[in-house]
């Protein structure tokens, strides 16, 4: 077996590797590993931070289509037709209940997605009212810092005179 493997030159791989890098005119820095075509996020067109309004809108276009329907109007006439419906009528003591659980299982996500919506508008508000207490107390801290500025001050005052 081993006489009958060829011999690989790792070194005229890379070389010829190297060359056709050179040839495209690509250089070091033009390399960002973040936009490659081949980021599967980039091409869906999926983004990684969060948007409550893209949230919104997703909730809304999965509550609007999440029934499926089993029936479908096949057009009458030829013999493509007459097979459609005959296949139809052959699968559909198998096809009703898994489209039934399908159409559960897609109504329990939206559920789902309307509870999580819920929860971050929820997250939001409290994170709004605890920024508000934040910048209260920063205030509160930062006149207290200036009365006992104030107080060491009068106090180094009367130290000095007695």
């Amino acid at each position: 077996m081993s006489d009958q493997m060829k011999e690989i030159n790792i070194e005229k791989i890379m070389e010829e590797i190297r060359e056709d890098i050179k040839n495209r005119g690509y250089k070091d820095e033009d390399i960002d590993f973040e936009n490659i075509t081949g980021n599967v996020k980039a091409v869906l067109g999926v983004k990684t931070d969060f948007s409550a309004f893209e949230l919104k809108h997703a909730v809304e276009g999965a509550a609007g289509q999440h029934k499926i329907e089993y029936y479908r109007m096949i057009p009458k006439g030829g013999l493509k037709s007459f097979i459609q419906r005959s296949i139809r009528k052959m699968v559909r003591f198998m096809m009703i209940p898994m489209v039934d659980q399908q159409n559960q299982f897609n109504y329990q996500m939206v559920v789902c997605m309307r509870q999580m919506e819920a929860y971050v508008n929820e997250c939001d508000s409290r994170l709004e009212q605890k920024d508000q207490v934040i910048d209260g107390l920063e205030e509160e801290i930062f006149q207290l810092k200036n009365r006992c500025e104030a107080l060491e001050s009068q106090l180094e005052g009367k130290e000095a005179k007695a």
